[in-house]
Parts: structure tokens; sequence; C-alpha cells
């Protein structure tokens, strides 16, 4: 290769790697603790959960001033993966997993009141004869996860009246429950994922993404979240190192709509307030907005 065209073309990469990073500068630092993760957004308000230094794991808020620990005690058990929404009367709380012990099983669901301040087991989605997580709630509906024996395992819903109901077989890693629907996160072993949708009315689920796996290809669909009329999730390309946020109406045949930015860092969770779209990636808590994520159809 000629000096000069080699000289010009490491000038293009270094310009275009600036340009990149200038990008990303502009994202807002809500938070810098490299061990948030699992965001959570509803009504301006941020929920993550964070690692402390003896271990265990906190619950964070970031309302309209700098992130607090709510005040509950730590947690065990490693994913508590957090969900903000609204409770029947109206109010904000957030749903929450707590674990009997660092193996992750005999988990709970749980919730916290915060006009009241006050924690409780959510009844009818803990039980002691299963194990429940990856809860979120919509107007005091809950959806979450249950494992265990057989006849345990599946995606539950607990109204504010009435028992659980079991929607699915298929056990989920993460749900969001938005308006009588349920997207969650299926990923029946470390090489597959898919995010699937329940229309509670209709009792029926369907497929609305996958990961690929295949002709070299691979990629993961993670992070499933409502917001406004879409439903939008993580897609990652481990190959290319690639992060982005697709979303699509999530019903069959939606088109699918990527981001027109990657997104830096290794990813592993968004979540979104209307169109505000915020991400963790190993580096903290950040806020995608200058130029925020624009969304269309790939050719």
């Amino acid at each position: 290769m000629p000096t000069v065209f080699r000289a010009a073309l490491l000038f293009a990469l270094i310009t275009a790697l600036s340009c990149a990073a200038s990008v990303w500068a502009r994202d807002a630092t809500v938070s810098n603790d490299r061990t948030a993760t699992n965001v959570s957004a509803f009504g301006q308000g941020l929920a993550w959960s964070r690692e402390g230094t003896d271990g265990r794991v906190r619950l964070v808020l970031r309302s309209f001033g700098a992130p607090t620990d709510v005040p509950i005690s730590p947690l065990t058990g490693g994913n508590v993966d957090p969900d903000l929404g609204q409770d029947d009367d109206g109010s904000t709380v957030a749903v929450y997993t707590r674990c009997a012990g660092v193996s992750g099983r005999s988990c709970d669901v749980y919730k916290y009141d915060f006009a009241q301040r006050r924690e409780r087991k959510v009844a009818g989605a803990s039980t002691t004869r299963c194990s429940e997580y990856a809860p979120s709630i919509w107007d005091g509906t809950v959806a979450f996860a249950r494992s265990g024996s057989k006849s345990c395992r599946g995606l539950y819903v607990k109204g504010p009246q009435g028992a659980a109901l079991l929607l699915d077989r298929r056990i989920p890693a993460d749900t969001d429950i938005r308006a009588g629907r349920v997207a969650y996160l299926y990923a029946p072993d470390s090489r597959r994922t898919y995010i699937r949708a329940f229309t509670i009315r209709r009792g029926r689920s369907q497929l609305v993404v996958s990961g690929v796996r295949a002709e070299g290809e691979r990629t993961r669909v993670t992070s499933p979240t409502f917001s406004g009329s879409y439903l939008y999730w993580l897609h990652e390309d481990p190959r290319r190192g690639e992060f982005l946020a697709v979303r699509s109406r999530g019903h069959a045949r939606s088109v699918l709509q990527f981001g027109d930015r990657e997104l830096p860092g290794r990813v592993d969770s968004i979540a979104l307030d209307g169109r505000t779209l915020y991400y963790t990636n190993g580096r903290g808590v950040h806020q995608a907005n200058d130029p925020a994520p624009r969304f269309r159809a790939r050719d």
C-alpha cells in the first residue's frame, strides 16, 4: 500500500473514531458506578441495582436529585432486576427480587412504595414452594417468572385482586408489562434468546424477534421494555462488538426499526421514558441524549 494512501486511510480512521467518541461523550452520565445494571425508567424516575463493597446488592433511585440507595436492607442472590411502575392506587413503586441466599434460589417478589417508604412481599407472587423473580408492574398488576417443580414453571401475572394467573410455560429471564401485554425474554440456554409478547385478553403468546446463530452470524436480544406504542429491546452483535436499541410495534410481522447509532461499551440493559433512552454498560448509567437515537427500518 502506498505511503500516502496508508496515511490518508489512517487519518480517516482516526477522524471517524474521534467523531464517534465525541458523540458518546455528549451522553449524560447519570451515575459513574461501574456495578450499576438493570436500569428501569418510569415517570422521570430511574431505578437500577448496584453492588456494594460487601458484595451485597443495593436498589438505587434517581428522581429529581442525585441517585440515592433506597432505604431497605441489602439484597442477595445477584440479579435483583428492579422495575419502576405504578400501583393500583396511582403511587410510584418498584418491584424487585429478594432471594434466600447468594445461590439465587428461593426467591420472592417484593414491592417498595416510595410515598409510604414501605417494603412488603407481593402476595400471590411469592410462595414457599416455588421461586419467583424477573418482576415488572403496571397499574398494580405484576408480571413475573416462576421456577421450581414442573407445576411451578412459567410466566405469570398477579392482579390487585385474585390469584396469580399462568400465561406461558416458558420461564422468562426478564419481563415488562404494559396495558394488558407482557413482553418477556425467553432464553432456554446460553446460545438462544427470544423476545415474545403475550396479550392477556387474547390468551396468546407470539414471537417478536429472536437472536441469530447461523452461517457465521451471532446476535442476542435482551432487555425488553415498552415505551409509548413501541416495544424496545437491546440488540447485541458480539462478533462486531455492536450494541443497538431496536423497536417494533410488538405484533406479528411488525417492521423492525434499528437505532441509528451504536451504544458505547458493553451495554447490558436499556430503559426508555418516552423517547429518552438510558443504558448501563459497565461504566455507569447513561442517558443517550445528544443526539438521541433515531429509529428506521433497514433495507
